[in-house]
């Protein structure tokens, strides 16, 4: 789900209680309130949709979305009184204009956004392993930051599907695509060292990801299955 800021300013105000208004209006810059608004919305739209696809009808101001473990997105159903945990899996991310969420019950989601622009050589080694560097070392120019963020995307929305405390980083993620300078299409994920160990802890059976470019942003989801 994905939600520009643009389209948000009126579904903001419906969507959003006295308490979730008053969090967002105590960041201390415009950018945080809008970024974080943005992906509150786009969390709770992915969660209406979600439970509508298992014939539950709710508004998306009777949904929640608080910070869990290691500050993973929860989301809960907010009724006569009540408040309830709802058993999806859900991630978000904002930033550049956009808010994006995925709720599912069918597995561990992860969203991720970034923008496209220059990728210093220097950060690469945090990220992509020496087998994974030498392709995007090949390309120069817009090229090459292009298919540095897309791996970066693709390796965050990974590394989000689950959920790692310290000790778990996008290294640990192998993202492997056919072809550097595509703009949208599915990658093999495969998960090493640390992130392998907790794969098999959370019995994930497979990680499967895609992008998306738009202009100067790229959109990346990623679902891990259970076994």
């Amino acid at each position: 789900m994905l939600v520009r800021e643009e389209d948000a300013a009126a579904a903001l105000e419906a969507a959003f209680s006295q308490e979730e208004r008053a969090q967002a209006a105590a960041f201390p810059t415009e950018k945080r309130r809008r970024e974080w608004s943005l992906g509150r919305l786009a969390a709770k739209a992915a969660v209406v949709r979600a439970l509508e696809e298992k014939g539950e009808v709710v508004r998306e101001s009777e949904i929640r979305v608080d910070s869990g473990a290691f500050g993973t997105p929860r989301a809960y159903l907010v009724r006569a009184g009540a408040c309830s945990s709802l058993e999806l899996g859900l991630s978000l991310s904002h930033g550049h204009g956009t808010g994006a969420a995925w709720a599912t019950a069918s597995g561990l989601p992860g969203v991720d956004v970034e923008l496209v622009r220059e990728r210093p050589e220097g950060t690469f080694r945090f990220y992509l392993d020496e087998r994974e560097r030498a392709p995007v070392l090949a390309l120069a120019g817009a090229a090459r930051d292009h298919a540095a963020v897309v791996l970066w995307s693709l390796k965050e929305a990974a590394w989000k599907t689950l959920c790692p405390g310290r000790g778990v980083s996008l290294i640990d993620f192998e993202v492997s695509l056919d072809d550097l300078s595509r703009t949208e299409g599915s990658a093999r994920v495969a998960a090493r060292g640390e992130a392998l160990a907790l794969l098999r802890e959370r019995r994930v059976s497979s990680i499967e990801a895609s992008f998306r470019r738009d202009a100067d942003v790229v959109y990346s989801w990623a679902l891990g299955r259970l076994a």
